[in-house]
């Protein structure tokens, strides 16, 4: 029998496998993370593809959302949809850009993006970088980048939660971001 223009088998198959591939990455197995990632990053690029029309911009934005995946997955509860709660990091961090893309300062336009890394062979590779990195930054740099960059947080909210002045904060971030940006290019900060 065919499949009717109705017929969403393949997509459920596939968010199925999504929500396997990320239940069995929270547990430590590294090939289902790893091909959990591959499919996350196809699927972000259809999702990305019509509503961000530059190759480089579009790969900035999904480096963000696979590094939000990796921060957030152990929140992940298993028995929500995989799908749901992907695409509600990946809705966050593309308003995030389109506000950015809005408030452009001249800093962030001489500076350039929060994330330059270049587009990896190894995806998880890049990222587990970034997180390697991001560890290495003092507590109130890391949680500031965390909750501003990676969950969304507006700078007023996040400032309230670490117990800081908003301008504080700006600068807290302002320095997290240029310190990283160094170790990644392999600098001294």
């Amino acid at each position: 029998m065919m499949n009717s223009p109705t017929d969403n088998s393949g997509e459920s198959d596939e968010r199925e496998r999504l929500r396997h591939l990320a239940l069995r990455s929270q547990g430590g197995d590294k090939a289902a993370y790893e091909e959990l990632l591959n499919l996350i990053h196809r699927r972000m690029q259809r999702f990305l593809s019509p509503r961000i029309a530059s190759e480089d911009t579009r790969e900035d934005v999904l480096q963000d959302i696979l590094l939000s995946v990796h921060v957030s997955l152990a929140s992940y509860s298993g028995t929500d949809s995989f799908t749901a709660w992907l695409f509600t990091i990946a809705r966050r961090r593309l308003i995030d850009f389109l506000r950015k893309k809005q408030k452009r300062t001249v800093e962030e336009i001489t500076d350039g993006p929060f994330f330059e890394l270049q587009p990896a062979e190894d995806e998880m590779a890049s990222v587990e970088r970034l997180v390697t990195e991001m560890k290495k930054l003092p507590e109130n740099k890391r949680r500031a980048v965390e909750l501003v960059h990676l969950r969304g947080q507006s700078t007023s909210d996040a400032a309230a939660e670490l117990g800081m002045s908003e301008n504080n904060l700006r600068v807290t971030l302002h320095r997290a971001v240029k310190e990283l940006r160094a170790h990644l290019r392999g600098e001294e900060a």
